[in-house]
């Protein structure tokens, strides 16, 4: 028995969607064109170049990071009247953008690692002073080591 509610809740649903997607279509009317953002521009961008770039390259393993890389760029340097009307490519004018963003992703600048202190110097602290030095009895913060051999006898009374 619940086979066969399930069964009828499920052939009314169809029927809704037959019904509702057959009377949008006798409409005759498109549905409203939504604007295209920003951000749809550079997927269509990444889709087309991730498309291209695995036709013509042999080595394809940096292919999807490097169209997402030249993809955001361009996006971000497309002016709101090149958004507004992109069509599925993009358009001649931005052609050296382009190509100078992929020029860019396929080698971008590496940040130069931080240069090691000399051997001779002391390592400097996050005052800005340099630590201290141990001395050769191993103590180095001037607490008591718990040592009696060399200790100053206390004064007498």
């Amino acid at each position: 028995m619940l086979n066969l509610r399930r069964r009828a809740i499920a052939d009314c649903l169809m029927a809704v969607l037959i019904l509702g997607s057959s009377a949008a279509f006798a409409a005759g009317k498109e549905p409203p064109k939504i604007p295209l953002s920003r951000e749809k521009v550079r997927l269509m961008l990444l889709d087309n170049c991730v498309m291209d770039e695995w036709k013509t390259r042999d080595v394809k393993d940096r292919i999807a990071d490097q169209c997402k890389c030249a993809s955001a760029k361009v996006a971000r340097q497309l002016t709101d009247a090149d958004v507004k009307g992109f069509r599925d490519k993009l358009p001649k004018t931005a052609t050296p953008v382009w190509q100078a963003a992929m020029k860019y992703c396929l080698n971008p600048p590496r940040p130069k690692p931080p240069v090691a202190a000399k051997a001779d110097e002391p390592a400097k602290t996050d005052g800005g002073a340099a630590a201290p030095a141990a001395t050769d009895s191993g103590a180095t913060d001037g607490a008591a080591t718990g040592s009696t051999g060399g200790a100053v006898p206390p004064p007498a009374q």
